[in-house]
């Protein structure tokens, strides 16, 4: 019994410190693209042309400024990401839009 006691209070301070983060940090963190080294999956985008786009570093807050996204013909995604694509349904790419899903090829 005890020990579950301990438990219970190291889970609602961890909790709360999740809490705090979200409500202090996440605000003012810049969002980046990271990819895994391996077991990224290319998805072609018909029309597009390689080119910078300036985005905010955060969707929410302009005050951090701004970063520029490479897009083009071929972005990589994660195996895990691409699947849950499904073919006829968008799926929204961030700082990008919507990408209607025509084929997928496995």
């Amino acid at each position: 019994m005890k020990f579950h006691s301990i438990r219970l209070f190291f889970t609602h301070i961890l909790s709360n410190i999740t809490c705090l983060a979200f409500q202090v940090i996440d605000p003012v963190v810049p969002r980046y693209t990271a990819l895994e080294a391996e077991g990224t999956v290319p998805v072609l985008v018909n029309g597009a042309s390689v080119e910078p786009l300036t985005v905010a570093k955060h969707p929410k807050n302009d005050t951090i400024g701004t970063k520029t996204v490479w897009v083009g013909p071929r972005i990589l995604i994660d195996g895990v990401d691409a699947e849950t694509l499904k073919e006829g349904e968008n799926t929204t790419f961030i700082n990008w839009g919507n990408l209607l899903i025509n084929k997928i090829n496995w």
